[in-house]
């Protein structure tokens, strides 16, 4: 026999299993046709269960900002299965919040759309309109430390939305700064005192004894023109 010369006595099929095989009509004894391995009962996955997807789904729904290894403590599994739990089940990725000035409510939504339609039909009006503008826009600066990118991240599905986190949701340790500028540039920064109540008589003040002076200073030819200002 050529397979046995080659293969000898350590050859993998007998050559009377062959023999057997196809003399029984290509079938075993107990009627299978495959040569394929049938899948065997083993150890059941103690991790990757029904059961704990759906405690690591309910936890990072009460706590996005959860880390991995938080979760596998948690879970009491590995932290490779609760990775997988997570992202290859759950579907889902840890993003970062992103920063946006204010929580606008829907009116003032409206109204700063309504601004900015005005101000690009009077651009196309008006021949440099945009420089004629001096803006003043209003923060709050804090005196601590807030959260990192890495410590406010949170964990979210696919299809949802990334998280935003707001600037002015801070109350304490903090100073309002007033910026004034146009399309050119700063041309003013006012520190507001504390406890200054910051209103229509206290903006004409400033407007008065601070931003004159310093747009004589950096912006003389503005003040020979008619220029418009523009609160915050």
């Amino acid at each position: 026999m050529k397979h046995l010369k080659c293969y000898g006595k350590h050859m993998v099929v007998k050559h009377l299993a062959v023999l057997q095989y196809f003399s029984g009509g290509g079938t075993s004894k107990d009627g299978n046709t495959q040569v394929i391995d049938k899948a065997r009962t083993g150890r059941p996955s103690t991790a990757v269960t029904d059961v704990n997807i759906a405690k690591a789904a309910e936890l990072l729904e009460n706590d996005r900002r959860l880390t991995l290894r938080e979760l596998s403590a948690s879970l009491n599994i590995s932290f490779e299965h609760t990775q997988h739990i997570v992202t290859e089940i759950l579907q889902m990725r840890r993003v970062c919040a992103r920063w946006v000035p204010r929580n606008l409510t829907e009116e003032q939504t409206q109204r700063r759309d309504e601004v900015c339609t005005n101000t690009v039909q009077m651009s196309d009006m008006i021949p440099n309109f945009l420089t004629l503008i001096v803006m003043c826009d209003k923060s709050w600066i804090h005196h601590y430390d807030m959260l990192s990118k890495q410590q406010s991240s949170v964990w979210k599905h696919s299809n949802s939305p990334p998280p935003k986190k707001f600037h002015s949701s801070l109350s304490a340790g903090k100073v309002m700064l007033l910026l004034f500028f146009n399309a050119n540039g700063m041309i003013l920064q006012h520190w507001v005192p504390r406890g200054q109540t910051v209103n229509g008589d206290y903006y004409a003040n400033v407007l008065k004894t601070h931003l004159q002076g310093a747009m004589r200073k950096k912006r003389p030819d503005l003040l020979k023109k008619h220029w418009f200002f523009a609160p915050g």
